[in-house]
C-alpha cells in the first residue's frame, strides 16, 4: 500500500529533500525519502513542456543520497508520461533501482506496454 508520508527530517515545516526538484520540476513532490523513496505530482497533470532530462542529475543524487532501492511514483491524475521522464526512470532503473508506478492512466499503461517497460517496472492500482 502506498502512503504519502513526509520525509523524516523537517526544517521549519519544510522537508529537507525539496531542494532536489524545486527549480526544475516544482510540481514534483517528495513524500518520503529513504530506501523506499516516494514521489508524486499531488494529483496534478504534468506539464509536458518540462525538460525532465534536466532533472536526471537530481534523481540520481536523491537515489544516491538516500541509498534508494525502490522508487515509487504516484501517477494519480497524470494522463501522459513525457518521454523525458521515461528516460530518467530508465536511467534510475539501470542503477538496479526497482520502479513502482501507482495509478498510471490507461495512456501511460499503453506506452509502458509498447515499450515493454510494464514487464520490468511494477504497476499498481490503489484507491486514493
Amino acid at each position: 500500500m502506498l502512503t504519502a508520508t513526509a520525509s523524516e527530517t523537517h526544517t521549519a515545516g519544510q522537508s529537507t529533500t525539496t531542494h532536489y526538484f524545486q527549480n526544475v520540476i516544482p510540481e514534483l513532490e517528495i513524500y518520503h525519502a529513504g530506501e523506499l523513496t516516494v514521489l508524486g505530482f499531488g494529483g496534478r497533470e504534468i506539464v509536458d513542456q518540462l525538460n525532465f532530462a534536466q532533472c536526471s542529475e537530481e534523481f540520481m543524487n536523491l537515489v544516491r543520497d538516500y541509498q534508494c532501492q525502490t522508487l515509487a511514483l504516484d501517477m494519480t491524475g497524470v494522463r501522459l508520461i513525457p518521454s523525458g521522464l521515461l528516460g530518467v526512470l530508465v536511467t534510475v532503473h539501470l542503477q538496479q533501482i526497482d520502479i513502482h508506478l501507482f495509478n498510471p492512466s490507461r495512456d501511460i499503461r499503453e506506452v509502458l506496454e509498447i515499450t515493454k517497460l510494464d514487464r520490468v517496472w511494477h504497476l499498481h492500482e490503489i484507491d486514493v
